[in-house]
C-alpha cells in the first residue's frame, strides 16, 4: 500500500523500430546498472494474454488485442504505482501490421509517461541487424521502403504523444556499439529525470 513517503512513479518510454536492438540495449543497461528497472512491454503483454486467455496475444483478432492492451495497461500501471520510482519501458507505439497511424498503447499507460526517448538508426543498419539475428528477421520486412514506413510510424507517434502530453522527447542514435548506445541512453535518462524535476 502506498504512503506519502513512497517515491512517485516516473515512467520513461524508450521506443524504436522492431529489430533496432532496443531490448538488447535495455538488457545491457540493466546489467551495467542493476538499479535501473526495465519493463519489456511485449514480453509482459504476451505473458498477460496467456494468463488471462490461455492464448498467445497474436492468436487474437485486433479488437480482442485492443481490449487485452487496455486491461494490461491498467494492471501494469497499478503495479508500478505501488512500487514507485523510475521505470524504463521498452515500448512500441505503433504496429504497422495493424495500422501505421494507430497508437496501440492504452491511454491509461500513456498519460503516466514522464518522458519519451526514441532510439533510431538508418534503414540499412536495421536491415543488417534483422539479417544477422534470425529471430529478428522472423515476420519482419527487409525491404527498405517498409522499414522506412515503420520508422516514420514510430517517430510520428512519439512526437505526437510527447506534444499532446507536454512531455520531453529525446533522440538516441543506435548506430553505435551496445555499450556506446547505453552511455547515450543513460545521458538521455538523466536529462529526462532532470527535466521532470525542474
Amino acid at each position: 500500500m502506498s504512503s506519502e513517503t513512497d517515491k512517485p512513479l516516473r515512467l520513461i518510454a524508450v521506443c524504436g523500430l522492431r529489430g533496432i536492438g532496443k531490448s538488447t540495449v535495455l538488457q545491457r543497461l540493466k546489467e551495467l546498472d542493476p538499479s535501473i528497472r526495465v519493463v519489456f512491454m511485449s514480453r509482459e503483454l504476451k505473458a498477460f494474454s496467456l494468463k488471462i486467455t490461455e492464448r498467445d496475444f497474436f492468436e487474437h483478432d485486433v479488437p480482442t488485442r485492443d481490449v487485452l492492451r487496455e486491461l494490461f495497461g491498467s494492471d501494469l500501471i497499478g503495479r508500478l504505482k505501488d512500487d514507485g520510482g523510475t521505470v524504463v519501458l521498452d515500448i512500441h507505439f505503433t504496429d504497422i501490421r495493424e495500422s501505421a497511424d494507430k497508437i496501440i498503447q492504452p491511454q491509461t499507460l500513456i498519460q503516466d509517461i514522464t518522458a519519451f526517448i526514441v532510439l533510431d538508426a538508418s534503414n540499412e543498419t536495421i536491415v543488417e541487424r534483422r539479417i544477422k539475428d534470425k529471430e529478428l528477421s522472423l515476420g519482419r520486412s527487409l525491404a527498405i521502403v517498409e522499414i522506412q514506413r515503420e520508422r516514420e510510424s514510430q517517430l510520428t507517434a512519439a512526437q505526437k504523444l510527447a506534444a499532446e502530453h507536454r512531455r520531453p522527447l529525446f533522440f538516441v542514435s543506435a548506430e553505435q556499439t551496445v555499450d556506446e548506445i547505453c552511455t547515450e541512453l543513460r545521458l538521455a535518462l538523466a536529462a529526462a529525470i532532470f527535466s521532470e524535476r525542474y
